[in-house]
């Protein structure tokens, strides 16, 4: 959907985390940012029986850090210019 979206193809649901760069380089533009979306959770499985590796541990700690509130993905709209291109993003 992202592919298409950058292509003109219409408007595309996208989290923030894809489309902000998209959205910095004007390539995208946000609507309806104020629809209420469902936020979908993230999963993390491992086995319980036996002791976490510090690979895991250290990849669901960045996970973790990287979906807090205000994550560093998040682009503020109001300083977004006027895109000179017609490509729209419905983000969330």
């Amino acid at each position: 959907m992202y592919t298409l979206a950058l292509a003109g193809a219409g408007i595309a649901p996208l989290p923030m985390l894809i489309a902000a760069s998209a959205i910095r380089a004007n390539n995208l533009v946000p609507v309806l940012s104020d629809w209420p979306f469902e936020a979908s959770p993230i999963h993390a499985l491992y086995p319980s029986n036996r002791h976490l590796s510090a690979k895991v541990r250290s990849f669901v700690d960045f996970v973790i850090e990287s979906v807090r509130p205000n994550p560093p993905w998040e682009v503020d709209m109001d300083d977004t210019t006027e895109p000179t291109s017609k490509k729209i993003a419905q983000t969330h």
